[in-house]
Formats: structure tokens, C-alpha cells, sequence
């Protein structure tokens, strides 16, 4: 039977591809039929190196529902299971190898997709320091988004960073990983209700950490005035900062007439944002907000008011 163009039927075929059952399934609703053929082998060919006693942990990158996982190791099967991840909690000589998994779903029986292979190295030991701090410094004045930096060591691969509301750590505002590609990191999006942060920092590398280092508290600013009812401005104005020159913080004046959204930001010579003091709504009234440049190289700094329609830019100076 023919059919028009609009009409006929759909044959999904899979060919030499790299998919994965989450990119094949959602498409047999569509599918009047399905081809297929042997698939190349899905994912990034890698290789993991760990200090011995380090959890190892192998990850299909497949979740579609369904699915069955056969796992392989130095093309010996080690187990077929519905869990998509394979994790050897504590390694050691034995486990070092090539990795991959084959996969099969109910969906389409006789599709087998295969991975690349992970091979796995295993290490006797390795030289981690606890990272020193540096920058906010015990007791600094700070307004987001700021930097916080410390000393590298040169087996740096990672880095865990926390941030609490207590010197003990139990209110955790952040908790987050990065990679060691540079020994600095911007933070923004603080609870600016917690005026004293703590901060702390270990290193990793081969699947195992360095010690925390010391806490370091830091205060971070927030508006810290507004004007008295009946001081209600007639226009938008951004005012002058004072001090200005100023070292290593200064005050920033805004006066709205109503009510409505205001960002205030400041910018580096470049055109870069390094402080948003202000992206939110507002009364009208008279507003001061504290700008602390403690983490910053001197130089001249731009700053600017957004509000009603309305853009100012003031410039101020940093001497350090």
C-alpha cells in the first residue's frame, strides 16, 4: 500500500550510533517499526587513577527505565544487575583494569549497547597538604560576589569548600567541589542574614582528601540604613561615594521616589561585575549600602544604578 509522505509509517533505525536506551526509548511512541545493528560504544573512553583503600565508582550514564546492567571487568563478567552504577568501596592491586558495561533493556530485547572502557589505576600513595587560606582574611569585610583564594599545593586535583553560620558547622550555607584549575573561586548567592561566615577548605587528588583547614570568619556586608519616613526623594539618584578615595571600604547612596526592582553594581575598569550590592525591589527612601574592596586589586571602579527606567554610573577610587 502506498501511503502520502504525511502518512507513512515511521521506522526508527539505529545504526552504528552512540545512544543510549534514554535517547532510543522516548522515541518508540513514534516508531511504526525499529532497525538496528551492532552500536559503536557509547561514552568517553577515560582512565581513573586512585590511591589504594579509594572507593571506586563506574557510572553507565544510563537510567531509562527497564534497564539491565552487565558489568565487565578485563572482559570477565562481574555481575548483571538493575543498578546503574558500580562502585568498589575500598580498592586495592587486584582491581586495577579496563571497566565497561553492556546494557540491554526490556523495551527491545536483542539491542545490546556497549561503553567505552574505564581503565582503572592503582597508586600506593599520594602527597596532599591542607591548603592555606588567604583571602577573605580572619575578620574581613566582604560584599558578594567576592573571592576567596588559598595556597596551592602541586598534587592539587580538587578542592572541597564549605561555608557555615557557626564556627562548628552545623548551619552549612555551602558546600561545594571544584576542580584545581586555579586556586581562587567567586561566590555569590549567600544568605546575607548570617553576617559572620565561616570558611574552610581541603584538597584531593586520587580519590582521597587532606585535612580541613583552621575556620576562617569573615563578616559579609548588607544595606546597612534605610532614611525616616516623610525623606521620600523626587527622583532616582545615585550619589557619591564616601569616603573617595577609600581603603579598604566605602558608602553608597541611593535615593528612589517609589517603590520598585534596583540593581546596583559595581564594575572593575574592564567592564567586569565584581559586586552586586542590590537586585531586588525596594521602598522609596534613601538607601546606603557598605562596599568593601577587601580581596581586590587597586584602581579606579565603576558603579551603577538601575531603577525605573532609570541608569546612572558614578566613578570611584581604591588606593591600596
Amino acid at each position: 500500500m502506498n501511503f502520502p509522505a504525511r502518512f507513512r509509517p515511521f521506522t526508527l533505525s539505529l545504526q552504528g550510533n552512540r545512544l543510549r536506551f534514554d535517547d532510543i526509548l522516548p522515541n518508540l511512541t513514534a516508531a511504526d517499526s525499529v532497525r538496528y545493528s551492532p552500536q559503536n560504544p557509547f561514552g568517553t573512553a577515560r582512565t581513573d587513577t586512585l590511591v589504594t583503600g579509594a572507593s571506586f565508582i563506574f557510572n553507565s550514564g544510563s537510567t531509562a527505565q527497564g534497564n539491565q546492567y552487565s558489568w565487565y571487568f578485563n572482559t570477565l563478567l562481574l555481575a548483571t544487575d538493575t543498578v546503574s552504577v558500580l562502585e568498589i568501596p575500598a580498592t586495592d592491586y587486584d582491581d586495577a583494569g579496563s571497566y565497561y558495561v553492556k546494557i540491554t533493556n526490556q523495551a527491545l530485547p536483542d539491542l545490546v549497547l556497549t561503553s567505552e572502557e574505564t581503565g582503572l589505576v592503582i597508586i600506593e600513595s599520594v602527597d596532599l597538604r591542607i591548603p592555606v587560606p588567604l583571602t577573605p582574611e580572619e575578620g574581613a569585610h566582604v560584599t558578594q560576589p567576592f573571592s576567596i583564594s588559598w595556597v596551592p599545593h602541586e598534587n592539587d586535583r580538587n578542592y572541597q569548600i564549605r561555608m557555615a553560620a557557626d564556627s562548628g558547622f552545623y548551619v552549612i550555607l555551602l558546600d561545594t567541589a571544584i576542580t584545581a584549575a586555579g586556586p581562587s573561586l567567586m561566590i555569590s548567592g549567600l544568605n546575607e542574614e548570617n553576617s559572620a561566615v565561616w570558611w574552610i577548605i581541603r584538597a584531593g587528588a586520587f580519590g582521597v582528601n587532606s585535612g580541613w583547614s583552621e575556620p576562617v570568619m569573615f563578616h559579609l556586608n548588607q544595606t546597612v540604613s534605610y532614611s525616616e519616613p516623610g525623606e521620600i526623594p523626587v527622583s532616582v539618584k545615585l550619589d557619591q561615594n564616601y569616603p573617595n578615595p577609600f581603603n579598604p571600604s566605602t558608602v553608597i547612596e541611593i535615593r528612589l521616589p517609589d517603590s520598585g526592582s534596583v540593581r546596583l553594581e559595581v564594575f572593575n575598569i574592564a567592564g567586569q561585575s565584581v559586586a552586586v550590592l542590590a537586585d531586588r525591589q525596594m521602598p522609596p527612601g534613601t538607601h546606603r549600602f557598605v562596599f568593601d574592596g577587601s580581596g581586590l586589586a587597586g584602581g579606579l571602579y565603576l558603579y551603577r544604578l538601575q531603577s525605573g527606567g532609570v541608569s546612572q554610573t558614578r566613578k570611584m577610587l581604591f588606593l591600596k
